[in-house]
């Protein structure tokens, strides 16, 4: 009986417990769904991005401008036509899924709006649906005191309500900011097949153009020659992700005068976009084709409007389509030659200092130079194979490291302190592996 008795304790805790249980999740869930039956109610704006053909935005620079959607973008049409940024507008378009805090005022008259900044308000959006949906307006006022909410009033005559800094943030902006910003129209540096930079003697002009069959970069001035296709692709790659910081009208002496750069980029089925840019007063002025005014760009865009083809030119002195299987050196007054050994697609050369050597001339030297004349002989001159027209001269030269001067080619390379000790070394193995000597006469080579 005992235990029998004990058992019906126990069930009847449990029922309770599990009607407690249930009666605090009954309550939570009601709880809930008034929560959310709340929030739908202070929801500011039943219109969906994608039912919108057209909106008006004021900022806080007091300029209103006018914008359509065109074929899926939106583009910016008044005061006149301006490239417009998608995302800007995409983030200010983020409004219609808001909610508003509190109701502060129902039906404020006009006098009523002075106390919250709505008589004067600092941005004002106003979108245009298709027809026949409504057009709707929301108003931005002052912060609410003691927080870092803000006033705004939904429609010239709605009410007055709280928004989360969150929720207003996209709208405190100036128009202009709904503007691209970028130097040109052009983002992917794929899609770019000619580029070319215009300025004054002194710095001399760049201009390339990428190989349609091999996707490779050359440089045709100043002078003609291969480009090392990663480099100008990161060069590429800097001016078209760089913004400007802000529009300003265009200074009246400056269209009086040549521009100090002239950048011009044409990417595959697409005109040419042309830039000029101008020093004025300590600042970079840009004017992009066919907008009026000057976009203001920061100073240390100078170093890209100021690079040098030195900074460009492919760096391996032997093209990459040339296959090294013999080499002869002259050294010392002495000459030597080898050959790969073994099957196609395991050659190696007999003498591992061979590698070093051929690695001079295949992997990237650290830097291209302007060449110089001198009537000094080389200290080594290798030729690749049988041709002489592949005969690759090294002088001694800064700290010890080599400097070559690469067939047909308009510029010298020099290599760096460690690979000119590598070439040193693989030097002092040959001369020590080969007891017998070659004389050669020694040659003078100009070096330009």
């Amino acid at each position: 009986m005992m235990i029998a008795k004990g058992w019906g304790v126990n069930v009847l805790l449990t029922v309770l417990v599990l009607v407690g249980g249930g009666g605090l999740w009954l309550a939570d869930t009601i709880d809930e769904q008034h929560k959310a039956e709340d929030k739908a109610q202070r929801l500011l704006c039943t219109l969906k991005p994608e039912q919108l053909k057209s909106l008006q935005f004021r900022g806080k620079d007091g300029q209103q401008v006018s914008l359509e959607r065109q074929e899926g973008q939106w583009r910016i049409v008044k005061p006149q036509l301006w490239r417009t940024d998608g995302q800007a507008v995409q983030r200010l378009l983020e409004i219609v899924t808001r909610h508003y805090e509190r109701v502060v005022v129902e039906r404020p008259d006009q006098k009523a709006l002075q106390p919250f900044g709505l008589d004067t308000p600092q941005a004002i959006l106003t979108l245009e649906p298709e027809a026949p949906l409504p057009a709707w307006q929301i108003r931005i006022g002052e912060t609410v005191p003691a927080s870092d909410s803000r006033y705004a009033q939904l429609g010239e005559q709605g009410a007055v309500v709280t928004l989360a800094k969150a929720d207003s943030a996209n709208l405190i902006q100036a128009s202009q900011d709904l503007r691209d910003s970028h130097l040109t129209t052009t983002r992917q540096g794929e899609a770019v097949q000619q580029l070319a930079l215009q300025r004054d003697a002194a710095k001399g002009s760049l201009e390339l153009t990428k190989e349609e069959s091999t996707q490779q970069w050359r440089l045709l001035q100043p002078w003609a020659d291969g480009a090392d296709s990663s480099r100008v692709r990161r060069w590429l790659d800097t001016l078209l992700a760089y913004s400007g910081h802000h529009f300003k009208p265009l200074p009246e002496p400056i269209s009086q005068r040549p521009p100090n750069w002239t950048l011009t980029i044409k990417a595959a089925d697409r005109a040419a976009d042309r830039v000029t840019i101008w020093r004025y007063e300590g600042e970079l002025l840009a004017q992009r084709q066919g907008e009026p005014d000057a976009l203001v760009l920061d100073n240390y865009l100078l170093e890209e409007l100021d690079r040098q083809a030195l900074d460009l030119v492919a760096l391996r002195p032997l093209g990459e389509d040339v296959d090294v299987d013999g080499l002869t050196l002259l050294y010392q007054g002495r000459q030597f030659n080898a050959d790969k050994v073994g099957e196609a697609k395991s050659m190696r050369w007999p003498v591992a200092a061979w590698d070093t050597i051929e690695e001079a001339l295949t992997r990237p030297a650290q830097e291209a130079l302007l060449p110089v004349t001198t009537t000094e002989p080389p200290s080594i001159m290798v030729t690749v194979g049988s041709g002489s027209e592949r005969v690759f001269p090294f002088w001694r030269w800064q700290e010890g490291r080599y400097r070559i001067a690469p067939p047909g080619r308009p510029v010298h390379l020099g290599l760096s302190r460690a690979q000119s000790a590598s070439l040193d070394d693989a030097l002092k193995a040959l001369t020590v592996e080969n007891k017998e000597t070659v004389t050669a006469p020694p040659a003078a080579v100009d070096k330009k």
